[in-house]
């Protein structure tokens, strides 16, 4: 993810500070910092949210950077951008749906949609009615 090593540099933060704070490993955060693999969203979510209320000095200029880095069209990709703000990993939020990885897998895909039943419980736990109905 380009500029994050200098965010987090501009903001005075460690690598182990900011890998702790977003938890996740010190490695993470320097494959990110050379380039050496492509970082997963549930990473990048998880050290967004460490920025906390800085990840717009930190990131300058994008309006809001979770758009920025996955821009919602349709359902997969709200779905995709939703993970990233919450810096869930696809288990996590299929536990918390009560259905598999696999089917979140599919949903962000755009293999399939979810059920009414599947709709109602996102938008119970995670209170985002208005986003989710605009894109269902």
């Amino acid at each position: 993810m380009p500029g994050v090593a200098d965010s987090w540099r501009k903001l005075r933060l460690t690598p182990a500070a900011l890998a702790a704070a977003a938890r996740v490993g010190p490695n993470a955060l320097l494959n990110l910092e050379r380039g050496d693999a492509e970082p997963k969203e549930w990473v990048v979510g998880r050290i967004l949210k460490a920025f906390g209320d800085k990840v717009r000095e930190a990131f300058p200029g994008a309006k809001d950077v979770y758009d920025f880095l996955i821009p919602p069209k349709d359902f997969a990709s709200w779905l995709r951008n939703f993970r990233l703000r919450r810096g869930l990993q696809q288990s996590e939020l299929a536990k918390a749906l009560g259905v598999t990885k696999v089917t979140i897998f599919h949903y962000e895909r755009n293999v399939c949609k979810p059920r009414p039943v599947i709709q109602q419980r996102l938008r119970r736990v995670f209170s985002c009615k208005a986003d989710l109905d605009r894109f269902l």
